[in-house]
């Protein structure tokens, strides 16, 4: 089977965070100029992206259109900002506010589309940064308060070629379930209650 498209699965915050997102990369490049994500628009990623064929993915739409139902919307809050370092380099982002519920529920997210085990939620500012670059910004965003939150009731699955000719396209939207749905998961919200 070959596989022509890759798929990635991402939260898409209110129009809000997004633009205030988009004013903080535009701060990012009046201090350092250009930098590896300046264009990309606020998102969660869910899962990384991954080759697939598009009939499969028709198919597998389906079922996790049923699976996501019972996944109940949520409210997602950021608390201001945080950075992380890896291979590539330094890595600014506004900062997912993660409490037992707010872990289990992207726990029930990402068990539909992968099992990767480290995931910290968060909207990525500025990425691939040398460690002069991130001294010049990360100054501003620890002395920045940043609280708001937002409404979450589908997930995007993005949809590119292989060998990426463009910005990714929305290929489906789908629904989460209502916000008082119990989950139908291996693990309950509850637990811990």
């Amino acid at each position: 089977m070959e596989f022509n498209k890759v798929y990635s699965f991402i939260i898409s915050p209110s129009d809000e965070v997004i633009a205030k997102i988009k004013g903080l990369k535009a701060l990012c490049n009046q201090l350092i100029g250009n930098f590896k994500a300046e264009h990309s628009k606020a998102h969660i990623t869910v899962s990384v992206p991954y080759p697939e064929n598009p009939g499969v993915m028709v198919n597998r739409c389906r079922r996790w259109m049923q699976d996501l139902a019972y996944v109940p919307s949520y409210i997602i809050s950021i608390n201001n900002f945080g950075y992380f370092e890896n291979s590539s380099g330094y890595v600014i982002y506004a900062k997912i506010a993660l409490d037992d519920f707010a872990n289990n529920w992207f726990r029930s997210l990402k068990t539909n589309f992968d099992n990767e085990k480290s995931f910290m939620p968060h909207i990525t500012i500025a990425r691939n940064l040398t460690q002069n670059q991130f001294a010049e910004l990360w100054p501003y965003f620890n002395a920045m308060p940043y609280q708001k939150s937002f409404q979450v009731d589908s997930v995007l699955i993005l949809e590119n070629e292989i060998v990426k000719t463009g910005p990714d396209q929305v290929f489906k939207k789908i629904a989460l379930g209502p916000p008082n749905i119990l989950p139908r998961l291996p693990w309950t919200l509850f637990d811990n209650v």
